[in-house]
């Protein structure tokens, strides 16, 4: 079930992103293309503070059941039974029961409604002496209000239970008249209205769907009668019988991604830089149990037999290089690819990269800098290698931080020491790798896939997932690769008579008979996988603590100790007799992998990969059709911000903007910037005549004679300015018409930004 809200805006707003950016203490949250949105973690404290404020209703006193509810029970609801628990626990979910809700980030409506953010000045005020506080002056970005945001509200399940906690969701969303910072003393003040609803619901009653669930509201939790509408379950979908199918995974974030590691405290929240094989696996599994009661016999040994028997085997998911419309896969850089710290590959005077497993001998520095009669150092290659012949640069993973709080519901301010910190994984990015399904046909059933040549859905990954993060979109695509993180047949690629480099592409479970684990690779341990006596020439490895957790039932699960991708081992082999057994041996290494948990993306390995090769002659494009494509807007909001960035920097020069007083007429223009590039650029050009901008310098008493500024000192960046907007004010004619207003705003704060930054700060 699928609940489709929307939230009007009637006056300024301020969420904070948790950091201040120049001149503003704290700057609103935005997504990365600059536009303002509302996370799930606080659309989820304002249903929580909507459904707190229903239950203190006296028609709904029945149902205080636990102290969250402002309850005589315990401090949540124990039972397992929803019947039996209150409406929070029921439908956000405690520590015994994992709530099934998915709430969405809401999203702006229309770009083109947007105006710029203006600066609000406060001062915190003393409780006792009603004065303000010394040194306690901040400032704030508030985001103009009369705009539209949309978000979601989901459940994999569909029925009339789902139904009955839609209509108390829809009832609580619709008690908020506030968001935001302030919302108490005025600021954001909104509206939240129910617009859909799937799958679509009926009753004999006309009207809107909101109605129809207010109606139920009132019908269920106020008058406790029985809900007589029809309304069915979803049917999974059955597809016909298949055999074992293979796929190549592409997955587009569409929400920014949290995948945490071991934090060094407990309110500081890290993503790894790829999604883990377990972590995609388990996110497959869930939404499978979110879909079913694992009770039914029937539907738990399907499920037992995909996801605890190796019924599916996937790939961790590295991510893409993206060129126009099409991307490559990417893998860990080996650790024994070194180049050059003064000048390193990825650059037009790169001394390249060297892969030294095979050589027993490591320089320790840059051969080409030592012809030249420097001594420069050799340093790793870090990041992710794409698998493309015209490779110019690693791939990065974009990330964001966003900062949390927690809000107590009785005095609506926030608890003291509840700071939460996010590092995540930016949205609009691309991951791929593998899945191998034994049972196409178990697996499409319970996942709900319809009967569709491309085989897409979503799946929410990572924590915080029913809260505005972590939602994913998958495609399967035909497996088009025998292996999608080689992309060259075995035999190409090895000799058996030269030296070998074995590279590991994911982290590796190795034990030895005894159940201890390796953490590093010797003669015995190669020469039991490949059946050959070896003779390892150079080694490079590193190892870590592979950790997890069983939210079902709240225990950490068994540590384990993993060899890292991009370990390499370089060895020759003594005696290269059967020549054609050896490689059986190999190819079947690669496709089955080594150690344990490979089902979940441990121990794949490859020989001799071709990124040692430059990857010559290998061919890992995949076409990326409309339906896995970034929104257009998006990618033009993007294209935009990164041409005009470019653009500032070779059109201005810093040098002509380093004076004090540039910083009143970056104010100006950020304060301004809803205006057109016309109105600024006509504005400038009366600069020297314009009462308002003499009035700016004056006020700050840089200088005596505030003329020296206007015709002197600045004379030169006003001219540089003025050129300046005037092209932008052409370029803007071209722009589509929809984003041209949102567009003009952000070049305006781009151009503002990059003003304060060039001025020089002097310490006195």
């Amino acid at each position: 079930m699928k609940l489709k809200f929307k939230i009007s805006l009637f006056s300024d707003y301020h969420i904070g992103a948790g950091y201040g950016k120049g001149e503003i203490d704290s700057i609103a949250i935005k997504d990365k293309d600059g536009l303002p949105v509302i996370r799930g973690t606080t659309l989820s404290g304002l249903l929580r503070q909507g459904i707190w404020e229903l239950l203190q209703l006296v028609s709904l006193k029945d149902y205080r059941k636990c102290k969250q509810s402002i309850g005589t029970g315990n401090q949540y609801c124990m039972e397992l039974n929803k019947e039996s628990m209150c409406p929070l626990c029921r439908i956000l979910g405690n520590p015994s029961y994992t709530k099934k809700w998915k709430i969405s980030t809401a999203k702006i409506e229309e770009p083109s409604t947007i105006k710029s953010g203006k600066i609000v000045w406060r001062n915190r005020v003393n409780i006792k002496t009603r004065t303000s506080e010394k040194r306690k002056l901040f400032s704030e970005e508030a985001i103009d209000g009369k705009m539209n945001f949309i978000f979601t509200v989901s459940n994999d399940s569909s029925g009339k239970e789902e139904l009955k906690e839609a209509s108390f969701i829809v009832a609580a969303f619709r008690m908020i008249r506030n968001l935001g910072a302030s919302r108490r003393r005025g600021k954001g003040q909104c509206q939240i209205h129910l617009i859909d609803i799937t799958p679509e619901f009926k009753n004999k009653e006309n009207g809107s769907v909101e109605n129809k669930l207010l109606d139920v509201f009132k019908e269920v939790w106020l008058e406790n009668k029985e809900l007589d509408i029809p309304y069915t379950e979803n049917k999974s979908v059955v597809i016909k019988p298949l055999t074992k199918k293979c796929f190549n995974v592409i997955l587009l974030t569409k929400e920014p991604l949290l995948i945490s590691t071991r934090g060094e405290s407990g309110n500081r929240f890290q993503t790894v830089n790829y999604i883990p094989g377990y972590t995609f696996l388990g996110a497959l599994a869930w939404k499978i149990a979110s879909r079913f009661d694992l009770n039914d016999n029937e539907i738990y040994k399907k499920f037992i037999s995909l996801f605890r028997r190796g019924g599916i085997k996937v790939t961790p998911l590295y991510p893409a290089c993206k060129i126009g419309n099409d991307i490559y896969p990417s893998i860990p850089s080996p650790l024994d690819f070194l180049t050059c710290k003064l000048y390193p590959e990825f650059e037009n005077t790169g001394h390249g990269i060297k892969g030294y497993a095979d050589n027993e001998n490591e320089p320790g520095r840059c051969l080409e800098c030592e012809k030249e009669g420097k001594q420069t150092p050799l340093e790793p290659v870090n990041g992710f290698i794409p698998l493309y012949e015209k490779a110019v640069k690693t791939v990065e993973v974009e990330k964001r931080e966003e900062m949390h709080i927690k809000i107590d519901l009785k005095t609506g301010k926030a608890t003291t020491g509840d700071l939460f910190s996010y590092t995540l994984i930016e949205s609009g990015q691309y991951f791929t790798g593998s899945i191998d399904i034994e049972n196409w046909e178990d697996f499409s059933t319970l996942i709900g896939l319809k009967p569709q040549k491309d085989i897409l859905f979503d799946l929410r990954i990572g924590k915080a997932s029913s809260r505005g993060y972590g939602l994913t979109k998958v495609w399967f695509g035909s497996e088009e690769f025998e292996n999608i993180f080689i992309g060259k047949s075995l035999e190409k690629r090895i000799d058996p008579k030269k030296p070998i480099t074995m590279n590991l592409l994911t982290d590796a479970i190795l034990v030895d008979r005894w159940g201890r684990f390796h953490t590093t690779f010797n003669n015995e341990i190669l020469s039991h996988y490949l059946g050959v006596e070896v003779e390892i020439i150079n080694i490079y490895v590193k190892s870590k603590i592979v950790d997890g957790f069983n939210s079902y039932l709240g225990l950490p699960k068994w540590r384990d100790y993993s060899i890292t991708s991009g370990s390499s081992v370089g060895f020759k082999i003594k005696n290269p007799e059967n020549i054609e057994k050896l490689l059986k041996n190999m190819e079947k290494l690669e496709k089955e992998g080594i150690g344990l948990r490979r089902e979940q993306g441990f121990g794949k390995i490859a020989f001799n990969h071709p990124v040692y090769n430059k990857n010559t002659d290998v061919s890992m494009r995949i076409r990326l059709y409309e339906f896995i494509r970034l929104c257009e807007k998006d990618d033009k909001i993007k294209n935009f911000e990164n041409r005009y960035k470019s653009q500032l920097q070779e059109k201005l020069n810093k040098e002509s903007f380093k004076d004090k007083n540039w910083i009143s007429i970056s104010r100006w223009l950020r304060e301004n910037s809803n205006r057109s590039v016309e109105e600024i650029k006509e504005l400038l050009g009366n600069f020297h005549y314009n009462f308002e901008f003499s009035e700016l310098i004056e006020k700050r008493k840089v200088i005596r004679d505030k003329e020296k500024f206007l015709k002197e000192t600045g004379k030169k960046g006003f001219k540089e300015l003025l050129d300046f907007l005037k092209k932008l004010s052409d370029d803007m004619v071209k722009e589509n018409k929809t984003l041209r207003k949102f567009l003009e705003s952000r070049a305006i704060e781009m151009l503002s930004e990059f003003i304060a930054g060039s001025v020089e700060v002097k310490n006195d």
